[in-house]
């Protein structure tokens, strides 16, 4: 947009390639403040991906507000040695004090062990949904 719009004093903050398909200039290389720093890149789709060997699983789900809640959700997939790869909680919209927590997790929801967890949650949980498994990428070198 920058370069379509030829937007004076306006500056993006991109990777070298993007400079140099879009022919604009490098004012500042390297900004970041964390050198192990990454960007994530997602898709959406409504098509599934297809499955991989190394795949990844992301859900979405909330549980009653009381003691051990969570520790009886996240222990479905601990039981299993289900590697989690994020936790995230955000407050709910309607109930405050009360959150949504985001799961990504190693593994493809068909696989034994992640859709016995995944049952187990699903009726542990006051809510539960699986937004999707994915091919994993790569870890960084």
């Amino acid at each position: 947009m920058v370069a379509e719009r030829r937007m004076a004093g306006t500056g993006a903050i991109a990777g070298l390639q993007a400079a140099r398909i879009y022919g604009l200039e490098v004012l500042a290389e390297s900004i970041e403040t964390n050198p192990n720093n990454y960007t994530k890149f997602l898709t959406l789709s409504t098509t599934p991906a297809p499955r991989s060997a190394a795949s990844k699983t992301s859900i979405v789900f909330t549980t009653r507000n009381v003691p051990g809640a969570l520790y009886r959700a996240l222990g479905a997939l601990a039981s299993r040695n289900i590697n989690l790869t994020k936790l995230e909680s955000r407050p709910r919209r309607d109930a405050p004090w009360e959150y949504v927590f985001y799961v990504d997790l190693e593994g493809h929801e068909a696989d034994p062990e992640v859709a016995a967890a995944l049952a187990v949650l699903h009726s542990l949980c006051t809510f539960m949904r699986v937004l999707g498994s994915y091919p994993r990428a790569p870890r960084p070198a």
